[in-house]
């Protein structure tokens, strides 16, 4: 079905699109039903449906949603119904207690990163793992394709080392004084951080008060070569799919361990090429 595609200025944490309901009859779609929206290039949102606010011919859209599609305001764009992602199935066996193999999880990651999960979704996701847990090989499947969906830096130098802890308010006091106890050996660590996930103030926020933290990739390898170890954070670049997942946690303050893990090891370090760690429990 071509529509005019419509720009709407409203913030919401889920991709949503509105809809005529003569449009919705058409197409054969409902309230949370998906969609397809193709210009250049095609991005997936949930439909809401309104009889007055949008008329018909016309979707109306985010401007993130525009651009994912590489839509103009007032151009046109394909729009199809969009079925229900593959990797549901593979989230339902966790909610059942079943266990996921790497490419149930990757399938997941995917879907998670392409957008065609909507919030809901992925809160289920979490929630299974912490109502049926996880063992650490699932643990690892979760950990590399959240890796894969990010920047990989390479520094060129061997060994690069690393701290962990796992968050609260004890990791933001030790991990600046490891770090920084190492880096004046002369080893190169260059230490990504998160901000708050399990409690007020993570490593990075607190750096954060009296240093920049905020780095792509080369500033990350300049700061490396000149300092031998720097704080920076782990934000979208290096670990999107994590970021992802706290936002759909923070409704209902969900904090699971499995999901938390995973999102320490790709956005604290493990989208650094590495031959040496120090892990901290």
């Amino acid at each position: 079905m071509k529509l005019a595609a419509l720009e709407y200025n409203v913030l919401s944490s889920e991709s949503v699109v509105m809809m005529n309901a003569d449009d919705c009859l058409e197409l054969g779609v409902g309230p949370d039903d998906r969609v397809r929206i193709a210009g250049g290039s095609s991005a997936v949102s949930t439909v809401a449906i309104t009889d007055f606010l949008v008329r018909k011919g016309t979707i109306a859209m985010p401007s993130y949603v525009l651009d994912r599609c590489s839509a103009e305001d007032g151009g046109q764009v394909d729009v199809t119904y969009s079925p229900m992602p593959g990797s549901i199935r593979s989230l339902k066996r966790k909610i059942e207690g079943g266990k996921l193999d790497s490419e149930a999880m990757g399938s997941i990651v995917a879907d998670i990163m392409a957008g065609n999960l909507s919030d809901k979704e992925i809160l289920a996701f979490v929630s299974a793992f912490n109502v049926n847990n996880a063992d650490l090989e699932e643990v690892a499947y979760l950990t590399r394709a959240m890796a894969d969906t990010g920047t990989v830096v390479d520094f060129g130098v061997k060994p690069v080392f690393d701290f962990h802890s796992l968050g609260g308010v004890p990791g933001n006091k030790i991990t600046p004084i490891v770090v920084s106890i190492v880096a004046s050996e002369g080893l190169t660590i260059p230490k990504l951080s998160s901000r708050a996930v399990s409690s007020a103030c993570g490593t990075a926020d607190l750096v954060d008060t009296f240093c920049d933290v905020e780095m792509d990739s080369e500033s990350l390898k300049a700061a490396v070569r000149r300092n031998g170890g720097v704080f920076a954070c782990g934000n979208e670049d290096y670990a999107p799919v994590g970021t992802k997942i706290i936002k759909a946690e923070r409704p209902l303050g969900i904090d699971c361990a499995a999901p938390r893990f995973a999102w320490k090891l790709t956005g604290d370090g493990r989208n650094v090429k590495q031959t040496a760690w120090r892990l901290a429990l």
